[in-house]
């Protein structure tokens, strides 16, 4: 059997993350702005100031639920709808809850991001929280505790 040679690695260059642009909304929020000249694919995080620890007495874990709910509808869209619409955006959400609070991340391509933008708002300014999803999202929870909690 012959082996091709290893590639060698060629020398490094210097890079460093551009310094953002600190911009507000009309409505006040803050924008925090980082251009990429050629990158044809836009990032986009939301942060709701949500710390895990303004949870209700006696409901741990609905921040994670809320944030998992998101993306599973809207009072415009249905769950499947919602992720279609998404899916012809070529966008990918995604939502988590953590100590400081609740992150949403989209990445979609930049010919899309004015659709893609307006599926956010939607989620997070009318979210269905349709009683079925949230029995199967709390049922989902459950189910990986366990194994969390084994590793």
């Amino acid at each position: 059997m012959e082996y091709h040679p290893q590639p060698t690695p060629g020398t490094a260059r210097p890079w460093a993350f551009p310094a953002p642009e600190r911009g507000a909304l009309p409505n006040g929020l803050t924008v925090l702005r980082c251009h990429r000249p050629g990158q044809q694919v836009v990032a986009v995080e939301i942060f709701l100031d949500a710390p895990l620890d303004a949870e209700p007495e006696g409901l741990d874990g609905v921040a994670t639920i809320m944030s998992r709910a998101l993306s599973e509808g809207t009072d415009k869209h249905s769950a499947e709808e919602f992720a279609a619409e998404l899916e012809r955006c070529g966008a990918t959400l995604d939502a988590h809850a953590d100590h400081p609070g609740v992150r949403v991340s989209l990445e979609v391509p930049a010919s899309r991001l004015a659709k893609a933008l307006g599926l956010v708002a939607e989620a997070l300014r009318a979210p269905a929280f349709a009683e079925s999803e949230i029995e199967r999202l709390v049922g989902n929870r459950l189910d990986e505790i366990p194994h969390e909690q084994a590793n």
